[in-house]
């Protein structure tokens, strides 16, 4: 029999590569690729704007402070990647910026270049928040068994959130987990050898939260309570005393506290450097604070002011039911029915589920009643960590109000892992029981479990494999195309949408894209866009990039694929610029023949105005602006009704959703109206 400890060692490996593999590039399809590819570029840009600030200037330029030489945040990727001249760098004075520092002292010792640093340090990101969560789950393995390990490694896996984080050099959100896990640790070698030692623990937990303050005040609260969370399990588990369990919460408070406080005031010095004076660091912390809390909205910039208005409770409701779903399996190919999308609000009622088996009846689950203390002990911490999330929504109701978009994360630090850990050792404990009455049972489960995986693997194969055909269906099903010596460009106006591909590795892909529209009317443009009679669509090759193949993965993209507006378009203009001008240009006017036909068909519509889609005046008919309509009217000159020819006066485009065809004569309404089809003369 293979020893526990071996087991463990296997069990990190796996999970370790699994999981970089997710967090890296997003390997198994758990998010959405546009999404992962843009989550929270803005916040991870000022890292590397510092990258190249360092580079330039040294690392403690500007005292090191995080920051941008672009107000685009796609333009410090560009300047990094290709060092160009970078003109003025504006700095972020919210934090003291550690993780940019210690990416920049990585930055300077690496014999790559820029691009190949960037991708390094995303894969050191991915692979340290992997680790961190891999000793959790080994901790889960150890105290509650494989099936708490396996729900826990699986719903990770799943968890879109985490995902879209977890190579995110200003996030680094390993750091979040760092010290929850050291706690967890000192605790469980205490209650395998019987050692605990106050001072190391102060001392780690100290750095730990510094790191953390030191890399963002962020989610402070939450990573303040996650750490109590062990104190709370081994506290009811081993029945501690009292005076025992207070003491050593004291301890953590106050060591905790501690290196926040020691951050700010590293950051007070810091800013003090930067902007001139004490005063003046002190102020800048404070409205910070009070912009991200419920400070007084009259003291803030408007637009804070809704943030610091709004309802707590309304607030939490947002992150119970908005915005992205905790695990959604959609993108997977098996699973495409929404039955497999799963709300945060979903996760509290399984975990309450879960929690009421605490109350098994012995006659019923004896396997739960022998380790009743231990489920007691995990249930109680599940919902003590529920505060962790609660106490930002809460305390900085001004950040959870305008950052939506991603504050989700919270729900997973610890609540979430805590939670499905409960599931497991629950089902593990149930399966137990049922399986002295029913002996297949667990041989069906392990089963089921080994199906499980495969059926991921086998997803994630499928997914890109369709994702394969349908990038070889768009390209093959193109109407127009543009050529040149670094570029394919397929337009397909029935799908709307435009592919750029590539087989040239040399071209440099971070110079920024345009992309003209010009239209048959300058009355279906967005009002913003009429007086220059196009519409402006640049765009930045990596934001839209496709994974054409099962290898991509591992090498540069060559797709990227842009939606069209859906309005009649009549030429584009594309190629790429910088600073010193275009690169390249190419243009086409785009040819619709091919959904060309030789009649029309009045829209379905009867009102004050319509009758069965002819105009009550007789002399226009309605048509919806769709392809085949846009085709079938260029260059006509004659309809054809009851054996005559009818003249076309002209075609209007009132907006992007209709076409107007104006006749020189008056027709009968009654008789050409909708589902007559109209023969047209060109």
């Amino acid at each position: 029999m293979i020893p526990k400890k071996y087991k463990s060692i296997f069990l990190i490996i796996i999970i370790v590569i699994i999981l970089t593999l997710s967090f890296y590039n997003n390997f198994w399809n758990i998010a959405n690729n546009n999404w992962f590819n843009n989550h929270q570029r803005d916040s991870e840009s000022l890292v590397v704007g510092r990258l190249y600030k360092s580079q330039i200037d040294g690392i403690t330029s500007q005292n090191g402070l995080l920051g941008k030489f672009y107000s685009s945040q796609d333009g410090e990727y560009k300047i990094y990647k290709n060092s160009l001249n970078a003109g003025d760098y504006s700095t972020y004075v919210g934090q003291i910026g550690l993780q940019g520092i210690a990416f920049s002292i990585l930055d300077n010792y690496t014999n790559f270049n820029n691009e190949q640093n960037l991708k390094m340090f995303w894969l050191l990101n991915s692979f340290l928040l992997s680790l961190v969560l891999a000793f959790i789950m080994i901790w889960l393995y150890n105290e509650f068994g494989i099936s708490s390990f396996i729900v826990v490694s699986l719903t990770t896996v799943f968890s879109q959130w985490i995902t879209v984080f977890g190579r995110n050099l200003y996030w680094s959100i390993w750091i979040m987990f760092l010290p929850m896990l050291i706690c967890i640790y000192l605790l469980y070698y205490e209650d395998k050898y019987g050692r605990y030692n106050n001072v190391i623990t102060s001392v780690l937990i100290f750095i730990s939260i510094f790191i953390k303050s030191s890399s963002g005040y962020e989610y402070i609260s939450t990573i303040l309570i996650s750490l109590t969370i062990p104190y709370f399990y081994y506290f009811i588990k081993n029945k501690w005393a009292n005076k025992i369990f207070i003491k050593r919460f004291i301890v953590i408070s106050l060591s905790s506290l501690s290196g926040f406080f020691m951050a700010m005031f590293v950051h007070i010095l810091q800013l003090k450097s930067e902007l001139g004076s004490y005063n003046k660091a002190i102020d800048s912390i404070i409205y910070r604070v009070l912009k991200r809390t419920s400070g007084d909205p009259n003291k803030v910039n408007e637009v804070y002011r809704a943030s610091l208005e709004s309802n707590v409770l309304n607030v939490i409701n947002k992150y119970l039911e908005n915005g992205k779903a905790a695990i959604n399996l959609t993108n997977l190919s098996f699973f495409e029915t929404t039955l497999f999308i799963f709300e945060f609000k979903d996760l509290i009622f399984l975990f309450l589920v879960a929690s009421v088996l605490v109350f098994a009846s012995k006659k019923y689950f004896p396997s739960i009643d022998e380790n009743r203390n231990k489920f007691k002990a995990l249930t109680i911490s599940v919902w003590i960590s529920f505060l962790a999330p609660l106490s930002w929504f809460v305390l900085a109701k001004g950040h959870s109000y305008i950052h939506r978009h991603m504050n989700y994360l919270l729900w997973h630090i610890p609540f979430t892992i805590l939670g499905f850990a409960l599931v497991g050792y629950a089902l593990g404990l149930v399966i137990k029981d049922l399986n002295k009455k029913t002996p297949l049972l667990k041989n069906i489960i392990t089963i089921l479990v080994i199906v499980l995986i495969a059926i991921l693997f086998i997803s994630n194969y499928i997914s890109t494999k369709n994702r394969d055909e349908r990038i070889t269906t768009l390209i093959n099903s193109s109407e127009n195309m543009i050529e040149n010596n670094n570029f394919n460009i397929y337009i397909n106006l029935k799908e709307n949408r435009i592919l750029y591909k590539t087989n040239n590795q040399k071209v440099n892909l971070d110079e920024r894209f345009f992309l003209h529209i010009y239209t048959i009317s300058s009355k279906v443009l967005p009002t913003e866009r009429k007086k220059y009679n196009f519409d402006n669509l640049d765009f930045n090759f990596e934001n839209h990039e496709w994974d054409f193949s099962i290898l991509s993965k591992y090498f540069r993209n060559d797709i990227a694929m842009i939606n069209m507006p859906d309005y009649p378009i009549k030429l584009i203009r594309t190629g790429q610029f910088n600073s010193k001008g275009r690169l390249w240009e190419n243009s086409i006017e785009l040819n619709y023949s091919s959904y060309q036909n030789n009649y029309l068909i009045p829209y379905n519509l009867t009102d004050n105005n319509w009758e069965e889609g002819i105009n009550k005046d007789g002399k226009t008919i309605l048509l919806e602006s769709n392809i085949e309509n846009v085709a079938t009217v260029q260059e006509i000159k004659y309809l054809v009704l009851n054996n005559k020819k009818v003249e076309i006066q002209e075609i209007q485009y009132p907006s992007s959703k209709w076409i107007h065809v104006k006749l020189k004569n008056k027709i009968d309404i009654t008789k050409y109206g909708y589902p007559k089809k109209i023969k047209v003369i060109r």
